[in-house]
């Protein structure tokens, strides 16, 4: 998939964050069109604020619903194996972009529960006209 997908690291050198252990297409960043991105119980690793994560949001101007939530029940079921053989957060990592709802202002939805986010909810997301679900439970915040 590596080969379909591109280079496993960004034009800057920086690797890409992953699904399972294969890369994400870079060319995501410019899917300008996408409306619903969908990565859940992937273990997708990167940040909001920054790197690869940080373009390919960027690049996603109309985008409405983001899934980036990781369920270890779900995942166990799903792969067949024990509770204690999989990762028990997921791997979307720092604090949320203060400016998400000036990048993506038809956000509708936002999932990112079960990682290991941290810091506080930024006041400047009390302007998400559209945001009708925030799940960011089972996270560090504060």
């Amino acid at each position: 998939l590596s080969y379909c997908w591109g280079p496993i690291e960004s034009d800057d050198g920086s690797p890409l964050p992953v699904i399972g252990g294969v890369p994400l297409p870079a060319s995501l960043a410019f899917l300008s069109d996408l409306v619903t991105l969908n990565l859940s119980n992937t273990a997708v690793t990167g940040s909001f604020s920054e790197g690869p994560m940080r373009a390919l949001l960027r690049g996603a101007k109309g985008l409405v619903s983001l899934d980036v939530s990781y369920d270890p029940w779900v995942v166990s079921a799903a792969s067949g194996r024990r509770l204690n053989g999989v990762l028990q957060k997921g791997s979307i990592t720092g604090t949320l972009p203060a400016d998400l709802s000036s990048l993506l202002p038809s956000l509708q939805l936002v999932t990112a529960a079960g990682n290991v986010i941290s810091g506080a909810l930024p006041d400047s997301w009390s302007s998400f006209s559209n945001l009708n679900v925030l799940d960011l439970s089972r996270n560090t915040l504060n």
